[in-house]
């Protein structure tokens, strides 16, 4: 079965969240023969859309984000968030323009039955992008957004939720901070997205974090590194 947004069927349109969604079909209903072989769903307009992170709510509909360019009044690419039910039938869709141009590239749903989207923000052509960070409600309306960062690029890959205290951790890369050239971004905020700390990790060539886990005594990131003396 396919399903279709707005009459737009384009395969290489919002292609990973299609993955994503089908593979969490898979897992959430793959006992049921109906939908053994998952389902096909493209969301998105006339321009370039990129899906980039897909979870699924505590109701079992699914919460996709990515950035758009098809929706915006200013022609460049905006966070793009998509809220659908179980059967991935839209509930809610919307962008987010704050600045220039916005990616989201991750996201989480907090206690309140909000969400949290994690990614970046370039201000105006010609200014570096910081982490932003998007509060959102159920649905879909904006809560506030906050911006990390220095006088460089900055940008958020990975958000999770941590015990210790509460709060967030976003994970990343920054040429703002650190020793290298790019190095891994570590930005710690409580609830309301108010800045704790923010550390940054890496060699002498380009680093980035694009994954973390909580442990009993810190946090285990992967991501990738460069070593300059190899090339």
């Amino acid at each position: 079965m396919k399903k279709t947004h707005n009459g737009y069927s384009n395969p290489n349109r919002l292609k990973c969240l299609w993955c994503a969604l089908y593979v969490l079909a898979a897992l959430t209903l793959g006992s049921h023969k109906a939908v053994a072989q998952g389902w096909e769903i493209y969301f998105g307009g006339n321009k370039e859309d990129i899906g980039q992170s897909v979870i699924q709510a505590k109701d079992l509909g699914y919460v996709l984000t990515g950035f758009s360019e098809s929706f915006g009044n200013d022609n460049d690419l905006d966070i793009y968030v998509v809220r659908t039910d179980v059967d991935g039938t839209e509930v809610w869709s919307n962008i987010y323009d704050d600045g220039f141009a916005e990616h989201g590239y991750d996201l989480i749903e907090t206690i309140d039955a909000g969400f949290l989207v994690v990614g970046d923000i370039k201000p105006t052509p010609s200014s570096n992008s910081d982490v932003y960070l998007l509060k959102i409600n159920a649905a879909g309306q904006k809560l506030w957004a906050k911006q990390y960062g220095g006088d460089s690029t900055d940008v958020g890959l990975r958000i999770i939720p941590t015990s210790a205290g509460g709060g967030y951790l976003i994970v990343g890369k920054t040429n703002s901070q650190g020793a290298g050239q790019e190095d891994v971004l570590l930005v710690k905020i409580d609830n309301n997205g108010n800045q704790v700390w923010l550390k940054a990790h890496g060699t002498a060539g380009n680093d980035e974090g694009r994954s973390v886990v909580q442990l009993d005594d810190g946090y285990l990131i992967t991501g990738t590194a460069e070593n300059p003396d190899n090339g």
